[in-house]
């Protein structure tokens, strides 16, 4: 795998996918699903990620 201390360009891989931020009551709040374009053998198709907080 790849990690801060082993970064690898060679190991990057494509995807693409959508998301949206909001300003809750209790701060902002953001959710993006992402499709891996291509994806290992077993790997599942896609990730859905929920953020808290401010982005950077």
């Amino acid at each position: 795998s790849t990690t801060a201390t082993t970064w690898d360009l060679a190991k990057m891989r494509d995807s693409i996918g959508a998301g949206v931020r909001f300003l809750s009551p209790f701060g902002p709040v953001g959710m993006a699903y992402g499709v891996k374009l291509d994806k290992a053998t077993g790997e599942k198709s896609g990730e859905f990620h929920f953020s808290a907080g401010n982005s950077f």
